[in-house]
């Protein structure tokens, strides 16, 4: 093989590799959203939406090379539980889904949603 293919094969791996590299680590940015349309009826109810849990497995929650997670460090703006509740009240509120849903309101003849993430 010739001095100068070598070199040019060199130069091909070696930023094959940086572009791998760059990719592997380099993260991205989640932000939970859902539109589940509006609701053809309205449930006729008062309802408080419980901060939901995060039961994804701890694997998902590291930093992975050549891949990514939703829910690794750094991913999301905050909490997933807290981001996926929020995006969930925000579609219930717009669509209508409930007379009233909120986060905290007082007990009198309320119902109570709660659920897991994973």
């Amino acid at each position: 093989m010739e001095l100068g293919t070598a070199m040019k094969t060199i130069r091909l791996l070696a930023t094959v590799w940086l572009v791998g590299f760059t990719v592997g680590c380099a993260s991205i940015s989640y932000k939970p959203s859902l539109s589940l349309g509006t609701s053809p009826s309205s449930v006729h109810a008062r309802v408080q939406m419980n901060e939901l849990v995060d039961a994804s497995p701890p694997d998902e929650k590291e930093k992975k090379f050549a891949g990514f997670a939703a829910t690794e460090p750094g991913t999301l703006a905050g909490d997933l539980a807290t981001e996926v509740t929020n995006a969930l009240l925000t579609d219930f509120n717009n669509n209508q889904v409930f007379d009233t849903i909120q986060k905290r309101m007082n007990d009198a003849g309320k119902l109570a949603a709660r659920a897991d993430t994973r």
